[in-house]
């Protein structure tokens, strides 16, 4: 008899099977082998993000476009590099079946994901217009790759539970293979940016981020984008003093060779208490996604 995660391996594989039949597979699997967070991850491509924040391989960027009633979809170029790539960048939260019959029914080669109604209004305001609606613009095969990424990341699943002997019989696990799945580090890669990923298995919950060169890199940069913009943030309703701590506190361990994860994050939160009053800001805005993104607040 073939077992479950056996069978979650060949319908992996198979284009035909939906990606949504699939994770049901694996929850199946992993409430049976009492792997909690992938019930969870699980539970989330199912049913959507929401507001929650989203996984890497849900961050997808396209072309930022309003409509126009008389021209129709006309794009949009701020011509300011950090509001392009804010505008630009479209997080998918919908459910992994809906994003299915989604890309299954369209007849076009474009999909498109709405702006909020916050950030139209900002971009309406800083270029003078009064667009009623703006979208992301993306590639059906951007959501295809997509789809993709989940299923290849079960399919590594499954294959990882293999190469720990456990494979199950029909639906069902025995007693040894329940054991080395809460004994083991199965994990799937579920993080949103570089290596953060989300360990996989009883009790195990995502340590803190570890930082390579790049990363630290990106962080500077943003920083110093953040030290460019002091003047206009402060403008917008964000604390001048707050902000200046801030950023010299990120600047100055940022610098250090082994930058220290507790000192980054209580420093980003400072970051994130001096922008909170500046949050219609477009600049405040990408900020506050990046720090996000990276795990800090």
């Amino acid at each position: 008899m073939t077992g479950l995660v056996e069978e979650v391996q060949r319908n992996a594989l198979d284009p035909a099977v939906p990606v949504s039949t699939i994770l049901r597979r694996v929850k199946v699997a992993a409430t049976k082998l009492n792997l909690g967070d992938v019930e969870k991850w699980v539970q989330l491509e199912l049913d959507g993000y929401a507001a929650l924040e989203v996984p890497n391989y849900r961050v997808l960027y396209g072309r930022p476009e309003a409509f126009n009633p008389y021209n129709g979809w006309i794009p949009i170029l701020i011509g300011v590099d950090e509001i392009d790539a804010i505008i630009s960048r479209c997080e998918i939260r919908e459910a992994i079946a809906s994003l299915e019959t989604t890309v299954a029914k369209t007849e076009h080669p474009t999909l498109r994901f709405p702006i909020p109604p916050g950030l139209i209004a900002e971009l309406n305001e800083h270029a003078g217009v009064n667009f009623g609606r703006m979208a992301v613009a993306l590639s059906v095969s951007q959501a295809q790759g997509l789809l993709d990424a989940v299923r290849n990341l079960v399919l590594d699943w499954a294959l990882a539970l293999e190469k720990r002997g456990i494979v199950g019989e029909g639906l069902s696990f025995n007693a040894e293979e329940r054991s080395k799945a809460q004994s083991g580090s199965t994990t799937i890669t579920i993080g949103s940016i570089g290596q953060l990923a989300g360990n996989i298995g009883h009790g195990n919950s995502a340590g803190d981020i570890s930082l390579n060169s790049g990363q630290i890199g990106d962080l500077q940069n943003l920083v110093e984008q953040v030290d460019r913009h002091r003047g206009e943030l402060a403008g917008a309703g964000g604390d001048p003093q707050l902000l200046a701590t801030a950023i010299d506190g990120l600047r100055g361990e940022l610098a250090n060779g082994r930058p220290d994860q507790s000192k980054l994050r209580s420093f980003a939160g400072d970051l994130r208490t001096a922008l909170s009053g500046a949050t219609g800001n477009l600049v405040a805005t990408g900020v506050l996604a990046a720090l996000q993104a990276y795990g800090f607040v």
